[in-house]
């Protein structure tokens, strides 16, 4: 009698900690390590998922990095970078009315560890804009983009690897430009302060990814220098430097290819920055669990996948069932883990249950989506046609 006892006033303690450690503020959860004598109970409820694949626009804006080149059927030709020439007009107004006192420009960009030597063929052509900039980084994708839509442009050239930097340990890319008529377009003051290039390149099968302007390192940032002659008091002339910052800069991926693979209707599919996918499943089977539990790790939803080897997939419970523009609000706090196993795809719903059930926390369903923008495309079969189990192992109060 004395060890029943004993064992509900754990479980009652264990319980007590779980509801303290929940909340609105954190979305954290501390779970029991359970050991000893638990009463553990399984419950598992078949074919009663549902879910659905939807497609975004692949938006790289706020990405680390640039793209050249193809990897995992995301091509990416495009690359566009908006230098503003605002604080230089402001501060050195006589480089921009005596563009004869420039002796070249360079525009150089540094590379990832991860990019392969030798580097494709990079073109750059200087878009001119009369007005606004030519692009936003966060709103402009590829199917909107036309490069020959511009009354002027400037092609410059393709870029070399540059010469070993003995001030810095990563390779970089740079192209120089010293036509002086080039150089005067480019340096002809308009209302819009703001220069935008394009990077090109036709050799798909290489690829390269490049350091954006949303790296943390400003020393890895893109730069455009202007280097200008500078005679002194003494009518000695010596070269100095300008650098001007960029403003935005984004890589467009063209995901036709990706897409004309997705043409099974029986799947859903998930992969990089265009395909994801929602899960829904109804709470009331499990409504009729004792009302006070506390689940164990080994609570798992099951569907089919032929895909084989690490799961590259995150999961994150739903907020609402209406998106956002083409974005499903997530709570980013609550990340369920994923897994392959067996021709299984095991989703971790500990925490979506346990919010759900005990805390009362209102879920919408589960989104799923690939863990980086180049991610493998990756398939499951549709629950609504065939297989889905939840599993639970909790422990009853």
């Amino acid at each position: 009698m004395k060890e029943i006892l004993l064992r509900y006033i754990i479980i009652g303690i264990f319980s007590f900690l779980f509801i303290l450690s929940c909340s609105d503020e954190n979305h954290s959860i501390t779970y029991p390590q359970f050991e000893g004598n638990f009463e553990f109970q399984s419950f598992t409820v078949d074919s009663i998922v549902s879910g659905t694949s939807y497609t975004t626009s692949p938006k790289l804006g706020d990405h680390n990095y640039l793209y050249s080149g193809s990897n995992n059927n995301y091509h990416c030709e495009f690359t566009l970078i908006d230098f503003t020439f605002h604080g230089a007009l402001t501060s050195y107004p006589e480089i921009f009315a005596n563009p004869d006192t420039v002796d070249s420009m360079m525009l150089k960009i540094y590379l990832s560890d991860e990019s392969q030597m030798p580097i494709p063929a990079i073109s750059l052509t200087y878009l001119h804009s009369a007005n606004d900039s030519i692009f936003d980084e966060n709103e402009t994708i590829y199917s909107e983009f036309d490069p020959n839509g511009f009354l002027y442009t400037i092609d410059l050239g393709v870029f070399q690897l540059s010469k070993e930097d003995t001030n810095s340990t990563v390779n970089s890319i740079e192209l120089i430009i010293k036509d002086t008529d080039n150089i005067s377009d480019l340096l002809a003051y308009s209302d819009d302060t703001s220069k935008c290039f394009l990077l090109s390149s036709t050799q798909t099968s290489d690829f390269i990814k490049m350091y954006s302007s949303d790296i943390p390192n400003n020393n890895y940032k893109p730069k455009l220098y202007v280097y200008y002659t500078v005679i002194d008091s003494t009518d000695s002339s010596y070269v100095s430097s300008l650098p001007l910052p960029v403003l935005q800069d984004v890589t467009l991926i063209d995901p036709s290819e990706v897409l004309n693979l997705a043409q099974d209707s029986d799947s859903l599919y998930i992969g990089g920055s265009i395909f994801r996918s929602i899960l829904h499943f109804d709470l009331n089977p499990f409504y009729n669990l004792p009302d006070q539990f506390v689940l164990t790790e080994d609570s798992y939803l099951y569907l089919n996948t032929p895909f084989q080897g690490e799961s590259e997939l995150i999961a994150f419970p739903l907020l609402d069932s209406i998106p956002i523009g083409d974005v499903y609000p997530v709570d980013i706090d609550v990340g369920l883990s994923t897994e392959i196993e067996n021709g299984k795809l095991k989703i971790g719903i500990q925490s979506y249950l346990q919010y759900s059930l005990t805390y009362q926390k209102e879920y919408f369903g589960i989104r799923l989506q690939g863990n980086n923008h180049f991610s493998t495309l990756f398939s499951i079969e549709k629950p609504d046609l065939g297989f889905s189990k939840i599993s639970i192992t909790y422990v009853p109060n």
